[in-house]
């Protein structure tokens, strides 16, 4: 939901993942060019079925906040792959049940994915407006909230 408030967006070409071709598309805020204030995404849209398949990320931000010691390890971890699955439609919305994040791009990733990944994300039941927004509490420390993040 975050990518559809970006408003850099640009077609990236085709690529292949997998021995399936996707239409990719480049989504950022501020400019195209690789900078340290905002996160920027490669989608790697499926042309048959439209949903999303793979997400290349790089959360640039991750790194300047990283202690100095850590930096070049942050480098590493602050790129990867979110590969999208097992998509249900819920309240009319199609969402990916499964998202396996690995660390290479879509072209270096190793399958299968139940065994070779970084992070996994199963989700069990989904719902929309499910509870009272208010119930939700923020971290004071943080300068920014939900979609205010760049």
């Amino acid at each position: 939901f975050r990518m559809l408030s970006a408003p850099v967006i640009l077609y990236a070409g085709e690529g292949q993942y997998l021995a399936a071709t996707y239409e990719k598309v480049f989504v950022t805020w501020g400019s195209p060019a690789p900078h340290a204030e905002h996160d920027q995404y490669v989608l790697w849209i499926n042309p048959a079925t439209h949903l999303i398949d793979v997400v290349r990320y790089t959360l640039r931000d991750a790194v300047p906040l990283s202690s100095p010691v850590m930096r070049p390890l942050m480098k590493v971890f602050a790129a990867g792959t979110i590969h999208y699955g097992a998509y249900k439609r819920q309240d009319g919305v199609m969402v990916a049940f499964e998202q396996t994040i690995t660390l290479p791009p879509p072209e270096g990733t190793r399958v299968p994915l139940q065994e070779n990944y970084f992070h996994r994300l199963v989700i069990e039941s989904a719902r929309f407006d499910g509870f009272d927004p208010e119930a939700l509490t923020v971290d004071p420390a943080r300068p920014e909230v939900g979609d205010a993040r760049p």
